[in-house]
């Protein structure tokens, strides 16, 4: 008996050995799913912040297409590439000024580029925005039509049964 004790002991401490060995693993891989965790939402939170900034950025340029900001801009940048371009002229060849707004050289087209961008899409959209006024003016327009007529033709049988009635009252 006591020989099958000590073997129903060894399986026993061998299983629960296997099974803290396997808890270990669990836990670890808890552990490192829980800090995956933590860096996604960290980068969930990050992309809603960059979200919320370009959602804003969007709206100031939609706000701005509509007025004259964008052409103010595009006039300060030209004045201060041309600025910059009668300086560089003026210095030794082989020197230039470095940029001092931190804007590069290329800045002033593929800002162009953005507005001109931003005003087509802003064209689009007020033309589209025309296009469903001028339907709608139709539509309501034709429906006037119609109510006219209706209304016309509501007076003309009114305008009978006046008759009717004026020619009944005299023949009484």
């Amino acid at each position: 008996m006591k020989h099958s004790t000590d073997v129903l002991m060894n399986e026993y401490d061998s299983r629960i050995r296997a099974l803290e060995e396997s808890l270990k693993a669990e836990q670890g891989r808890h552990r490192l799913l829980a800090f995956r965790n933590r860096q996604l939402n960290a980068q969930i939170t990050k992309f809603q912040r960059e979200n919320f900034a370009l959602g804003k950025e969007l709206k100031e340029r939609q706000k701005c297409a509509n007025c004259s900001c964008l052409d103010e801009r595009r006039k300060q940048r030209i004045n201060l590439h041309n600025l910059r371009l009668r300086n560089s002229k003026s210095l030794p060849t082989g020197l230039t000024l470095p940029s001092t707004s931190g804007i590069p050289d290329n800045f002033n087209t593929v800002t162009n580029a953005m507005d001109i961008n931003i005003l087509r899409t802003a064209n689009e959209r007020l033309q589209n925005s025309i296009s469903e006024l001028q339907c709608l003016l139709k539509k309501k327009t034709s429906e006037a039509v119609i109510l006219q007529h209706q209304y016309e033709e509501q007076v003309r049988q009114r305008e009978r049964v006046i008759s009717m009635l004026t020619s009944e009252v005299i023949e009484i």
